[in-house]
């Protein structure tokens, strides 16, 4: 079974770039691919490690996994939207055989004024 993890992170990661909502709220340049830069300038978004299992049916081998997308800000109401804005670039995204958003957790920074969103989606990819 091939793991698809890496063209799936690079899509996932393209998609977010190119997305005017998610961009008018976090600049391409502060969308990481799994580890951030030291004292980050907010907000940004991280693609954290993924689950990855190896998927087969009729449509071929490939992989399914649980993505999860975080995103930072400094504001509440930004926090609110930037989720928004990510889950309505993924939701259903095209190229996969599924890319389904499944669920969010708005989690406590110990920053106090930083505010940080984890976003689910289930992905599967075949080759």
């Amino acid at each position: 079974m091939p793991d698809l993890s890496q063209p799936v992170k690079a899509a996932i990661l393209a998609r977010l770039d190119a997305d005017a909502a998610v961009t008018a709220i976090v600049p391409a340049g502060r969308i990481f691919p799994l580890k951030v830069e030291a004292k980050p300038t907010y907000p940004f978004i991280r693609y954290d490690p993924p689950t990855n299992r190896a998927y087969e049916n009729t449509c071929g081998a490939g992989s399914e996994m649980l993505v999860r997308i975080s995103a930072f800000t400094r504001d509440e109401d930004d926090m609110q939207a930037l989720a928004a804005a990510i889950v309505a670039a993924l939701d259903d995204m095209p190229g996969f055989q599924q890319c389904d958003w499944t669920g969010a957790q708005m989690i406590p920074d110990p920053e106090a004024d930083v505010f940080h969103a984890a976003l689910d989606f289930t992905v599967v990819h075949t080759a």
